[in-house]
């Protein structure tokens, strides 16, 4: 987790935290699951903060 943070490919972050807080949760691990997705919602995704591909091109004015 802290390499996607250092990487600034937030939104994979976000992604990988809820996934790992859905897995804590469903083994009776409450407490760690809200941490993995307090994390992942403290890191916001926006266009172009993960590695599925460049942000959107601004639009001509």
């Amino acid at each position: 987790l802290s390499l996607l943070e250092r990487s600034s490919a937030v939104g994979d972050l976000a992604d990988l935290c809820r996934l790992l807080g859905d897995l804590l949760r469903r083994t009776g691990r409450v407490e760690a699951a809200m941490d993995a997705y307090r994390t992942g919602l403290g890191h916001r995704a926006a266009p172009g903060t993960t590695t599925l591909g460049p942000a959107p091109a601004t639009p001509p004015m």
